[in-house]
């Protein structure tokens, strides 16, 4: 029987620095090329820096050019609406396919069906999407499943082995908008020429998977930091697991969980997942090997192993504390927990353990949490002391300064100038009118206000303001600017509706024209990374919507760009502190800090909600075997234990029932 290369890095020790140690000790020789004609294949993009960075800590002042490393794209952690992964990966391993369609216009084109079907029903719908933004919003959980479908493999035809009568009215219709779809995407991406971006992705993966096991590469493959919760992953890492020259080095394998606890690992533990990789690849705890001789905090990771114990094995507890309370002592060694009365006050503790861990030379923290409002809470309180937090997951565009400016914009011409949105647009910083100064743009808003809107409302539109100043005085002025930058955009946002396409190319050039200063070309609404995210949703927004026939009023364009720009993130690559970092649960197979903070530990975020979504409910999802979202919770349970295990843990919650 052929050797499976098969290797874990216990919880608790730092995955990259292990990784790389091993890599170096296994495939660099004394050779300081040998190490660059290896491939190393990570879940993500921000991994590849987080090795990168690994290499150069544990080979201080050695001379090696480091090994090729890719994105295979990990998908179960909600990717940025315009990312793809998959293009290194299909460069890689020379396969021709047709192109990925772009997640945004798959978005367009299936809210454009969702539309259309409402539009349709004669009856009341359960699904409530009467606006583009709320159809956007359900065309991205269609994508969801779209993607999960096609990573496990259903067959569309199936639906119609579900028995009608036995649903809801509801479900019913949701059914036959699915059957519908489904026979028409098919024809739709032929006709484009393109495939679906996740078939596109498997597809890659699947070829390169099935090319290595007929010609093995001549160089070192490892496959590290995936759990193979994507299908056509785990198939990949089964051919590089059994290649002369592979290894594929796995996340917390616990190899020492007794033997019956873990074949019945339920898809809530920890260790399902593993399991489950593990049968995929025709192997058992036994083929895998430790990639490394350091375990650190065994005893933390036993604590946690034994708390997470599944149900029918709990009188095992028993034992445990008659037996071993040395070990349990040793494992809630440097483990903290603070349950604070509201989420703001959550925030403030995590802040102030982040700032007490910089007052340490060299002391590393990071925030480990999948709750974006906590994550942008505490790097809040931050701020307040003037120290930026690296935030892996970024701002949303909507909560930056451009990206509230172009809402204010839609707003404001969408509600023909009223003066509430007005004036919030005129006094935002980013406001100068084609005025000298940001300075003469706000006095002159000022002399607006007193003239036109601190008493009875003028009539809508530019003409209303116009005809409630004193056309001699310096708000006038400010009327006639306003009327040049954003009067094309305005009469649009109130006529009937428009392509979107039309919407957005004038949404554009106000925007340009309301922050562009006198005498200069520069565009201050592109400027930094916020801008430079702004500039190219519109870019990406003309694309996608080309052809599509995608046409909606003021009012509704004005949702629908902010739920567009509530999905794209923004990342600050300079000014952040090099010590302190918050993290996704994802990226915490690979990170580690000397202080990690989970935050958020309530039911329904870590874990989270088990929603199977608005489209097939848990009945039909068994029907077409479809997996269940109750999976989410294993892999959450798992980066959990990876995150839990360090040196130094601080968990905090805060209670439900708090204001």
């Amino acid at each position: 029987m052929r050797r499976i290369n098969l290797f874990t890095i216990p919880p608790g020790a730092a995955f990259a620095d292990e990784l790389a140690r091993g890599v170096l000790a296994r495939f660099s020789d004394d050779d300081p090329f040998a190490l660059s004609r290896a491939l190393i294949l990570l879940p993500t993009r921000r991994a590849i820096r987080t090795l990168g960075e690994a290499f150069a800590r544990v080979a201080p002042g050695r001379v090696a050019v480091l090994p090729r490393m890719r994105a295979l794209g990990d998908f179960d952690d909600a990717p940025s609406l315009l990312e793809d992964d998959t293009d290194d990966v299909v460069h890689e391993f020379g396969i021709d396919l047709p192109p990925p369609l772009s997640r945004f216009r798959r978005e367009l084109l299936l809210m454009k069906f969702i539309l259309r079907w409402l539009a349709e029903q004669v009856e009341e719908s359960a699904l409530s999407a009467t606006t583009p933004a709320q159809a956007l919003k359900l065309a991205r959980d269609l994508a969801k499943l779209f993607d999960q479908a096609t990573e496990e493999g259903l067959a569309w035809e199936r639906l119609q082995t579900i028995v009608p009568h036995e649903l809801a009215l509801h479900w019913e219709k949701t059914l036959l908008f699915l059957g519908i779809l489904t026979k028409e995407w098919p024809g739709l991406l032929n006709a484009e020429k393109v495939f679906d971006p996740v078939a596109h992705r498997d597809a890659a993966l699947r070829l390169g998977a099935a090319r290595w096991r007929e010609v093995p590469p001549g160089f070192p493959v490892i496959a590290a930091g995936s759990t193979g919760s994507v299908p056509a992953t785990a198939e990949l890492l089964r051919t590089i697991a059994y290649m002369p020259g592979g290894a594929v080095v796995l996340p917390g394998i616990d190899l020492e969980l007794d033997r019956e606890t873990w074949e019945v690992t339920e898809a809530g533990h920890p260790q399902h997942g593993m399991r489950q990789l593990l049968a995929k690849m025709d192997a058992t705890r036994d083929d895998v090997d430790a990639w490394t001789d350091r375990a650190p905090h065994r005893a933390r990771v036993r604590l946690l192993a034994e708390a997470l114990r599944p149900a029918a094995k709990t009188p095992a507890w028993r034992d445990l504390v008659e037996q071993r309370r040395a070990e349990i002592a040793e494992g809630l060694r440097g483990l903290s927990v603070v349950v604070a009365h509201t989420p703001s006050e959550e925030a403030l503790v995590i802040a102030l353990a982040l700032r007490e861990a910089i007052e340490t030379p060299g002391k590393t923290a990071a925030l480990v949490t999948p709750d974006r409002t906590l994550a942008r809470r505490v790097a809040g309180e931050l701020k307040r002391w003037g120290i930026a937090i690296d935030d892996s997951a970024g701002v949303p565009l909507s909560q930056t300064l451009p990206g509230r400016f172009l809402s204010l914009i839609a707003d404001a011409a969408a509600q023909e100038f009223a003066p509430v949105q007005l004036l919030a647009l005129l006094k935002h910083p980013l406001a100068v009118l084609g005025f000298e100064t940001a300075a003469e743009a706000r006095a002159l808003t000022i002399d607006l206000e007193v003239q036109a809107l601190r008493g009875a409302r003028p009539a809508a539109g530019v003409a209303g303001l116009r005809a409630a100043v004193d056309p001699l005085s310096s708000a006038a002025k400010l009327v006639e600017r306003l009327d040049t930058a954003c009067g094309s955009f305005a009469a649009a946002m109130a006529g009937d509706a428009l392509d979107v396409m039309r919407l957005a190319q004038l949404h554009r050039e106000a925007g340009e024209l309301l922050s562009g200063f006198a005498k200069s070309t520069a565009q201050p609404l592109w400027e930094g990374d916020a801008g430079e995210a702004a500039f190219n949703m519109f870019e990406q927004l003309a694309t996608a919507a080309e052809g599509v026939g995608l046409s909606m009023r003021g009012g509704e364009y004005a949702a629908f760009i902010r739920a567009v720009m509530d999905v794209i993130s923004v990342r600050p690559h300079l000014g952040q502190h090099p010590r302190l970092s918050i993290l996704g649960p994802l990226e915490v197979r690979l990170q580690h800090a000397d202080l990690m903070i989970l935050g958020g530990l309530n039911e329904g975020v870590w874990p989270p909600t088990t929603d199977p979504g608005p489209w097939l409910n848990r009945p039909m999802r068994h029907e077409l075997d479809v997996s269940q979202p109750e999976r989410r919770v294993g892999l959450s349970a798992h980066d959990f234990t990876q995150a839990a295990s360090g040196d130094e843990v601080l968990l905090t919650r805060a209670e439900k029932d708090s204001g």
